[in-house]
């Protein structure tokens, strides 16, 4: 009986750093090798007692008309054609059923289908910090010059419909930097 214990302990301890040490890899690839995409937005700051302290990301960027908006239906998994404006700013290009091939894309959901437009939910949208710095980060955000609203982008990292937020960016500087 120890004879089998011994090994089976040490295979569940290997299992148990492969597990979160290759979603680290996976996460780690995506940042390397995606393309980086900037995705307006306008955070709040949401509390959330089971996840921490994050700033809540809602895209500008949220929705495309699609030539054909029969074959789209609500919740529905579809694919995000995306490509950079001179800006680096994300932009939709197209939606569609499958996969596709060479292109930067994400997979979504869709949330609505409203006046022959679709809508979508990204995959990501929010942006964790450290405790004490999140509000922080959402006042930095609030502060506006009367009748301007300062521009807010998440970088994101794209590479074969992968996503990862590496930043948020207020007027060209990284959050981190300016509740620092």
């Amino acid at each position: 009986m120890k004879k089998i214990l011994i090994p089976a302990f040490f295979v569940l301890i290997a299992a148990q750093l492969y597990v979160p040490a290759s979603m680290i890899f996976e996460r780690e690839k995506v940042i390397e090798r995606g393309e980086v995409f900037l995705f307006e937005t306008a955070p709040i700051d949401p509390r959330d007692p089971f996840r921490g302290q994050y700033i809540r990301l809602n895209f500008e960027e949220d929705s495309y008309v699609p030539a054909d908006i029969s074959r789209f239906e609500y919740e529905q998994k579809v694919y995000v054609h995306l490509q950079k404006n001179n800006d680096n700013v994300a932009e939709v290009i197209g939606l569609s059923l499958n996969k596709p091939t060479n292109k930067n894309y994400l997979e979504v959901s869709i949330s609505n289908i409203s006046n022959d437009r679709v809508y979508f939910e990204y995959p990501f949208d929010r942006f964790y910090m450290e405790e004490t710095k999140a509000p922080k980060a959402e006042n930095a955000l609030r502060q506006r010059t009367p009748g301007q609203r300062k521009k807010a982008y998440a970088k994101v990292h794209v590479w074969q419909g992968n996503s990862v937020i590496s930043d948020v960016l207020i007027e060209g500087k990284s959050i981190k930097a300016i509740v620092e």
